[in-house]
Formats: structure tokens, C-alpha cells, sequence
């Protein structure tokens, strides 16, 4: 699988999310039917997965073309302190490949506006 960095500005109480391909060496996309996915996020990306801040939903957009949507709530949001965090996805294939297509950092802020009137 291909390894990609990106980072996300993630505005603290709102929900978010992202859309991704997961894609081999070749660029093609990866089947992720019957996959087991795994997404973390943490404040410190050395620390154990069991302290991890959150746990990122991921779903699939289009699992046999590798298209996958991450997503944390407006409460898993609202409970983040301004400032970076780390993230990684991980990937198992029901054929038994493994990796991590995505990772990077997410940098909750406070948004500035804070009402429509």
C-alpha cells in the first residue's frame, strides 16, 4: 500500500471528516471489503494506543475501490485543547496485507466565528 502524509485543520466543536483513496504502489485502488481498520488520534504519537485521545471513525465510501471516510464527532471535538495532534490509519486487507495508506498531523483550533446571527 502507498503511504501518504496529510494534515487537517480540525475546528474544535464541530464534527469533521475526510475522504481518502487507499491506493497500492501502482496507484490503483485498493479492495477493502471484510479490511479491519484501525485510527487513532494522540497528543503525543510515541504514547500507547490505550491512552490514545480518540478513536476516528472510519467508513467506506466505496470499500471495493478504497474509498474511505474518517470522522470525529462534535463531542470528541469539543473535548480537544487547541493545539497538534498526530493520526495514523491503519490497514488490514482480507488478504492479509497491512499498512498504513494515511497519517499525519491534526491541528485543532478554535473557529473565530461563532454564530450565523
Amino acid at each position: 500500500m502507498a503511504e501518504t502524509e496529510r494534515d487537517f485543520r480540525v475546528p474544535i466543536g464541530n464534527s469533521w471528516s475526510a475522504r481518502f483513496t487507499v491506493v497500492d504502489d501502482d496507484d490503483d485502488p485498493v479492495n477493502l471489503t471484510g479490511a479491519t481498520t484501525r485510527c487513532l488520534l494522540k497528543s503525543d504519537p510515541d504514547s500507547a494506543d490505550s491512552v490514545a485521545t480518540a478513536t476516528i471513525a472510519v467508513s467506506y465510501v466505496n470499500a471495493s475501490v478504497g474509498q474511505v471516510r474518517i470522522s470525529l464527532t462534535y463531542t470528541q471535538t469539543a473535548a480537544l485543547s487547541e493545539g497538534q495532534y498526530w493520526f495514523d490509519f491503519l490497514v488490514r486487507t482480507s488478504e492479509g496485507k497491512e499498512g498504513t495508506p494515511l497519517g499525519g498531523a491534526i491541528y485543532a483550533y478554535t473557529p473565530i466565528t461563532r454564530a450565523l446571527t
